[in-house]
């Protein structure tokens, strides 16, 4: 049976364009699939990981799911995610030169606060817990940084059934069972500087996305066959390093460093995660052929006596017919690769989110803020270079940048109807969980 995955990556206000996608989704897919859409495990980090919360609480109600998930970012102000405050800025630089103090408040700039209750109030914890029980989902991870270690953590609630991988796999990812909360959102997306690490049974976290920024592998090693995974970085091809829109030799401003400081910090690693796991496929591929090659020649050269020899001596080393299944018991220690066929879909933003919130800007901040928050942005805006302002796209919760990537993602979604509904449909075809 097939067991579907939904990931979504990290990026800040950027979350937004995964919600205009899946309210695409949920409103269109079902009538080409002849079913509401459904998945099996929800794996998000930083921002995703809240998205995928607020999705594990609607599993129970999927058809309404994307447009309540569209609604809830359709009411989101900046105000209503981090607050600016002169004192809190100047105590961050007097904090560098002190070997005391108190270090979770004077390392972070911005107060979360206002994140923490939206956060509490906008998803319902007990529906995951009820999704799970009725059989409506079968697992929510969420994925945070250790700061001690800095090892990937996935806190995961999953229903019986779902194999947990042990600790001690090569990509040292560490799983951890939870129940999972507000806390773990909150430690999930708490990014380096901007907010204060969060405290988790005795440990301190930080965002996921320094981890993996679309954290493709935990939904793997859950068990996914099939995943599709939404990053909120643009793609870039071959073609696009020397940049074509970006002047090379520009001078560097403070804006321009912090945007690609993020940008490389919260580096996206699906599409190489993609590849490794196409290249996986056509191995197995490869092996299975093989293998039955070798076990029909063997029949049409000794008689049909040769198949169940051949078997029994497969089976004796441990090396089943099945190809793939050989392997993953030949490599049982890598845990956190596992040797199956994984098929994988990545969609991103079409255009560059940083121009789309450079763009925003020039039309004004909408919504109640203070005048540190409209000076500090401004200036963000002001001495970014043009299609540099990486930074803004990942802090501006502006109601006017997050309803045009609302936007943006359902036109994603809608170009790429035919790829997405080809792909969810081959579900149906392999039976699911």
């Amino acid at each position: 049976m097939s067991r579907d995955a939904l990931v979504l990556g990290g990026g800040g206000a950027r979350g937004a364009w995964q919600a205009g996608v899946l309210r695409y989704l949920c409103r269109e897919m079902p009538a080409e699939l002849g079913e509401p859409l459904r998945f099996d495990l929800l794996v998000g980090t930083s921002v995703g990981a809240l998205n995928a919360a607020f999705l594990a609480a609607e599993a129970g109600r999927p058809d309404t799911a994307g447009e309540r998930l569209a609604d809830h970012w359709r009411t989101i102000e900046l105000g209503a995610v981090y607050r600016m405050r002169l004192r809190r800025l100047w105590r961050v630089p007097f904090s560098l030169l002190r070997a005391t103090g108190r270090p979770r408040g004077e390392i972070a700039l911005l107060d979360a606060s206002p994140l923490t209750d939206v956060v509490s109030r906008r998803v319902d914890w007990r529906g995951i817990s009820r999704a799970l029980a009725e059989g409506h989902l079968q697992g929510l991870a969420v994925t945070a940084t250790e700061l001690s270690s800095t090892r990937n953590v996935v806190f995961h609630q999953v229903a019986p059934g779902v194999e947990v991988p042990r600790e001690g796999g090569r990509d040292s990812m560490r799983f951890v069972e939870a129940k999972i909360g507000a806390e773990h959102i909150q430690a999930s997306t708490a990014l380096p500087l901007l907010f204060p690490p969060v405290k988790l049974g005795g440990r301190w976290y930080l965002d996921g996305g320094l981890g993996e920024q679309t954290p493709m592998r935990p939904a793997v090693a859950l068990g996914a066959d099939r995943v599709l995974a939404l990053s909120l970085a643009k793609r870039v091809g071959p073609g696009d390093f020397e940049g074509d829109d970006h002047d090379p030799g520009a001078e560097p401003t403070w804006p321009r460093v912090i945007g690609k400081t993020m940008n490389a910090v919260l580096l996206d690693r699906s599409e190489p995660e993609v590849a490794r796991r196409q290249r996986v496929n056509r191995l197995l591929a490869w092996g299975n052929e093989r293998q039955a090659r070798l076990l029909r020649g063997g029949a049409e050269r000794w008689g049909e006596d040769f198949v169940p020899w051949a078997e029994e001596i497969l089976a004796r080393d441990a090396f089943p017919v099945d190809f793939a299944a050989g392997l993953e018991a030949v490599m049982s220690d890598d845990r956190d690769a596992p040797w199956r066929r994984v098929e994988s879909m990545v969609l991103c933003p079409s255009v560059d989110l940083g121009v789309l919130a450079s763009q925003t800007m020039d039309r004004g901040l909408r919504g109640e803020v203070n005048e540190l928050t409209r000076l500090v942005f401004d200036f963000l805006d002001d001495t970014a270079q043009a299609g540099d302002a990486d930074a803004l796209s990942y802090i501006l919760f502006d109601p006017a940048y997050l309803h045009a990537l609302l936007e943006l993602g359902e036109a994603d979604a809608a170009a790429h109807h035919d790829e997405l509904a080809a792909f969810l449909a081959e579900r149906n075809e392999q039976g699911r969980v």
